[in-house]
């Protein structure tokens, strides 16, 4: 089974990813064209890209030089691991082959939704700074592209965008790996020279509750507990967070016990 990674950001941090040992790489950089990673079969230098616009451009790229890659990680340069690998995340990949996965990140702790006694469950709150998207995922607008229309005013609605689109469209089939745990901790789009627009919330949630309930319809109306967890302003008038919360937390399925 193939795996291409898709990694972007700075030089430095790009540098110090510890990628598998002879992996597929494909990398975009905004502050050097020529950063050092052997690695990578070809580098995109774009000073001026925005986050969304990288990594449509590294996924562009990726599709038409490895028709044969089963599985794509989308990888921000500030991923450090507290636990596990991208080893042991290619080796839970190979062996759930879910639609998407993710590691377990801070945004899904803060939820109380980890199961402490499985190694993967279906994904509750996700973040985009590792993600892996099988190829069959990839095609369908704000999942794989990204959308892009939005970048003036935050580099993250295309990502609640996505995090939404994807949560519903996969289901139990988005994993979460719960033995492989990241931060991010560096917060690339506060780094000086890079174009990523960070925006006010009060400005660009109501842009993506606007843009989702626009994308909805009576056969697939508007779900508030996907995003409503996180963020309430994204709920409706009524929206009762106690119960999406145990609706969310009884939804859980599709999990491994441990040995």
């Amino acid at each position: 089974m193939k795996i291409c990674y898709l990694i972007q950001g700075a030089r430095h941090r790009l540098e110090g990813l510890s990628l598998p040992a002879g992996a597929c790489v494909y990398a975009l950089c905004y502050d050097d064209p020529a950063p050092t990673l052997p690695e990578a079969r070809a580098i995109i230098f774009d000073p001026v890209c925005s986050w969304a616009e990288g990594r449509n451009r590294l996924l562009e790229l990726a599709l038409d030089q490895e028709g044969d890659a089963e599985y794509l990680v989308f990888c921000d340069d500030d991923v450090e691991f507290i636990s596990g690998s991208f080893e042991q995340f290619e080796a839970r990949l190979r062996e759930t082959r879910p639609l998407a996965a993710v590691p377990l990140m801070p945004k899904a702790r803060v939820t109380g939704y980890v199961l402490p006694d499985v190694d993967h469950q279906a994904a509750i709150a996700v973040d985009e700074q590792m993600v892996a998207l099988h190829r069959t995922a990839v095609g369908d607008m704000g999942i794989a592209p990204l959308e892009t229309m939005y970048d003036n005013i935050s580099w993250y609605i295309p990502c609640l965008i996505f995090e939404y689109r994807s949560l519903k469209a996969f289901g139990s089939r988005f994993h979460q790996y719960n033995d492989v745990e990241i931060v991010n901790n560096s917060h690339t789009w506060l780094t000086e020279g890079v174009a990523y627009r960070q925006g006010d919330p009060n400005e660009f949630l109501p842009v993506v509750k606007s843009a989702l309930l626009a994308s909805s319809s009576q056969d697939a109306p508007y779900e508030d507990d996907i995003l409503g967890i996180m963020f309430p302003a994204l709920a409706s008038l009524g929206f009762d967070l106690e119960t999406a919360r145990e609706r969310r937390r009884t939804a859980q399925h599709d999990t491994a016990p441990r040995p």
